[in-house]
């Protein structure tokens, strides 16, 4: 499979040098270039044998949808895609003491008096008073069930795009200016699902260096063989059996976890089936995971038994609304620059906007959420500073 990624990454490269973002007309699928290059790049090696071609094919281009997290490679924007560039530094997948710090838990951790920082709080509405020139933001206290009003200088909006997608004129409807200048941002760029399902065992019975499972489907149409013990809990909640047979041929990649001697793997969906594993309880969705892996490696299910599954839910988060952002055929450049231009109704920034999304490189990443947040913060800083 090496030689195959080497094929898909050649393939990806040639698209960047054949279309020019100042050349191209309009914009150009992921979906009508790449794809059909691997595919006659792997026909003309003899490494490959004809019965793998589409299988590899259909591995790489799930790999893709898991990469740029969208739902279909013909809603990336080719073009845009191509200039995406990585985030510096190395790499971080390592489980510290057990287990994950929660990221709010860190921020909070530099912050002395955090009695400042009140979170379980939605802000429902904002309104600039041009008398006042102040922000009345309405916020809604989840954990005392009451709505409070207060007037601000400055706002740094971080919420995800996904969000803003569902919310954006609710909230500023009072601001035509703002939602003139950022709603066809909001709309055209692209947000999509992707879901983790994390399988816990006490035993591995896997590779010990493995980094990961790649799971080519063969057969098309192979009817994956469920045990009478997952039978009886589809019949239990109800479940469509077909829906087994849909998680475990979208199932390609999983990621062996390295941890403090916790066997760990990851498996990863994108797409509409993110969305269906949302909608089933954890241990249903588990158990077709750990099936599917053990049927695909030949290892007796029963042997390893799952001690534990956790998912995640981005779509079913009513603050987040599925996953991070992509660029879709829809988007361009302006389009990037007007979702993180501050809304100045004054001449003075009063709304910033941070988040991965805003990010002009490293979108779609923990690192550009933080980022944005860091300049959107010294950008406020420096207008406070300059009144002094």
């Amino acid at each position: 499979m090496d030689k195959a990624a080497d094929f898909w990454e050649r393939s990806i490269d040639e698209a960047a040098d054949k279309f020019d973002r100042r050349k191209a007309r309009k914009p150009i699928s992921f979906a009508e270039f790449v794809p059909r290059r691997f595919e006659k790049r792997l026909v003309s090696s003899s490494l490959f044998p004809q019965n793998l071609i589409e299988p590899i094919t259909n591995y790489f281009i799930k790999l893709e949808m898991t990469d740029a997290n969208c739902s279909s490679l013909y809603d990336l924007n080719l073009i845009e895609y191509s200039n995406y560039e990585n985030p510096p530094g190395a790499y971080e997948n390592e489980l510290k003491n057990g287990g994950y710090r929660p990221f709010i838990n860190y921020l909070k951790s530099f912050i002395h008096n955090d009695e400042q920082i009140r979170l379980n709080c939605e802000v429902t509405r904002v309104k600039f008073l041009v008398e006042e020139r102040k922000l009345l933001v309405e916020i809604n206290d989840l954990q005392k069930q009451q709505t409070k009003t207060m007037l601000c200088d400055h706002m740094i909006w971080t919420t995800s795009l996904g969000y803003l997608k569902d919310h954006f004129r609710r909230i500023f409807t009072d601001e035509k200016d703002l939602i003139q200048q950022k709603q066809n941002a909001i709309a055209n760029i692209g947000f999509g699902l992707l879901n983790k399902v994390v399988l816990i065992y006490t035993n591995k019975f896997w590779r010990e260096n493995a980094d990961s499972i790649k799971l080519l489907h063969t057969r098309k149409h192979q009817i994956f063989e469920m045990s009478d013990m997952l039978r009886q809990q589809l019949h239990a909640e109800r479940i469509d059996p077909n829906v087994v047979q849909e998680i475990a041929h979208e199932l390609s990649y999983c990621g062996v976890l390295p941890s403090t001697n916790i066997p760990v793997l990851i498996c990863w969906f994108a797409g509409p089936i993110a969305l269906i594993i949302e909608n089933l309880n954890e241990q249903i969705v588990g158990q077709i995971c750990h099936e599917t892996i053990c049927s695909y490696l030949k290892v007796d299910q029963n042997s390893y038994p799952l001690v534990r599954t956790l998912k995640s839910e981005w779509h079913s988060n009513k603050y987040i609304r599925e996953s991070y952002s992509y660029q879709s055929i829809h988007s361009n450049k302006h389009d990037e620059h007007e979702l993180r231009t501050s809304y100045a109704p004054d001449g003075v920034q009063r709304i910033l906007f941070a988040g991965e999304a805003t990010h002009e490189q490293h979108y779609g990443t923990v690192n550009a959420a933080f980022e944005t947040g860091i300049e959107a913060a010294k950008k406020v800083l420096s207008i406070v500073n300059s009144r002094q």
